[in-house]
């Protein structure tokens, strides 16, 4: 009774582990950059599995399908171990129970398809980081120390020259470009219709509009020059949305907070504040890299146990030996996950998805934070080219808040009296409102 009544559990919780995968999934799909959208749309998905499983998909959409992979065989696993359970008590489902005694490599195989996924990614993120070829190495961080500590005094130029290729997570050159007709349609067909809505009612909301908002005609919209800028902003917040997602995407959202703070002072030219912001961020790393270890050893220990479940099979093998290491194997292997699920939340074993600030909650955000002179998003961004310009004396935001948006955050308050919210606030909100949901 008591091995039906603790594999029905042990399923239970596999069930929902692999239900919890799906929804992580979900989130994954909905932050899908463009690139990876067109993959998807283009290959669809059992096409674009094999270009994950080839290491030549982008790593947001490879986070996508292996989150969908694992809740999907998660699911079967749980609902196998549920049935060979009551397969003991139920004789409705004594013959199940035969056909899995017959078999019993069924579920190591499941395991085994559960863990390759996972392992290749893995495998894939440690061996970047020893090559120093990951997205943290692109932000050069020592170079950059350099650069700032110099005694000739900083050259900025050759800062910002640092981070002068396109992919960069610190070029936001994308955000600043001039747009045209071909960006506001693209910028507008790709939303789904969730965040269309959304856009719309924040629109309306902005403008005053008590009617529907038609964005198909945009010769109307654009033909107004506050409703035109309107979008352009909203671009230009989506722009950077995307370079903070790809940050907590590859070193986790805590090192990518830190990441945006070290931008901001960059930005407004700070070297004394950028130099100590520079130690904090090489911690944030040094512990997200370690991190990866552990969770590599996790999987080898898995596959490990594969192995040895399978050597068990062969006649001539004394099987309770090979049960008693393979239960040892994956009683460790399991309990590696649980320590990280339990201790370090954002670099657990079940990846936690930080949904992408929309780009109309982050305008909701500007417009609200200040008085009616507010600068556009556009301000933001020109800081860097134009260091002139003040934020507080303009009451510009800056970058450290950006995935602070969906919890609501209140923006930190300026000796001044006036709120500045920044944008690295915004990744660190929505951590926060992600891990409350995840516990």
């Amino acid at each position: 009774m008591a091995s039906c009544v603790l594999g029905v559990l042990g399923g239970a919780l596999n069930i929902g582990v692999g239900v919890y995968c799906l929804k992580q999934a979900y989130q994954a799909r909905k932050d899908l950059s463009e690139e990876s959208k067109k993959i998807l749309e283009e290959k669809g998905l059992l096409k674009s599995a094999w270009l994950v499983l080839r290491g030549k998909a982008p790593e947001d959409l490879e986070k996508y399908i292996r989150l969908g992979w694992d809740g999907i065989l998660l699911i079967a696993i749980g609902a196998f171990m549920v049935l060979v359970s009551l397969a003991i008590k139920v004789g409705a489902l004594a013959g199940l129970g035969s056909f899995l005694a017959a078999n019993p490599w069924i579920l190591p195989l499941l395991w085994f398809l559960t863990t390759i996924p996972l392992f290749m990614e893995v495998a894939k993120m440690n061996k970047n980081i020893f090559l120093n070829k990951d997205l943290a190495s692109q932000l050069q961080l020592k170079r950059l120390r350099e650069l700032l500590e110099s005694k000739e005094g900083v050259n900025w130029a050759a800062v910002q020259e640092l981070y002068a290729a396109e992919d960069n997570p610190f070029n936001f050159d994308s955000a600043k470009k001039q747009f045209e007709r071909a960006d506001f349609e693209r910028y507008l067909s790709s939303m789904e219709e969730k965040s269309m809505e959304a856009f719309k009612k924040a629109f309306k909301e902005r403008f005053a509009i008590d009617g529907d908002v038609d964005f198909s005609d945009l010769d109307t919209i654009l033909g107004s020059e506050e409703q035109k800028n309107y979008l352009i902003d909203c671009i230009r917040a989506e722009k950077v949305s995307e370079k903070m997602q790809a940050l907590q995407v590859n070193i986790g959202p805590e090192a990518a907070i830190e990441a945006m703070k070290l931008k901001q002072m960059l930005m407004e030219k700070d070297a004394s504040a950028a130099l100590d912001q520079i130690k904090t961020l090489e911690g944030k790393i040094g512990s997200w890299n370690r991190a990866q270890k552990w969770r590599l050893l996790q999987q080898v220990l898995l596959l490990g146990s594969f192995i040895l479940s399978m050597v068990g099979l062969i006649p001539k093998v004394n099987p309770k030996t090979i049960n008693i290491a393979t239960n040892a194997v994956i009683g460790l292997g399991n309990f590696i996950p649980l320590v990280m699920d339990l201790a370090w939340p954002f670099k657990r074993n079940v990846y936690m998805v930080v949904p992408k600030a929309e780009a109309s909650d982050v305008m909701k955000r500007v417009d609200g934070v200040a008085h009616s002179s507010m600068p556009s998003f556009s301000d933001m961004l020109a800081r860097e080219d134009h260091p002139h310009i003040h934020e507080v004396d303009r009451g510009i935001p800056t970058f450290a808040d950006m995935l602070a948006t969906q919890s609501g955050m209140t923006p930190p308050t300026h000796s001044t009296g006036s709120h500045v919210p920044d944008f690295s606030g915004m990744l660190a909100a929505q951590s926060q409102v992600v891990f409350s949901d995840a516990i």
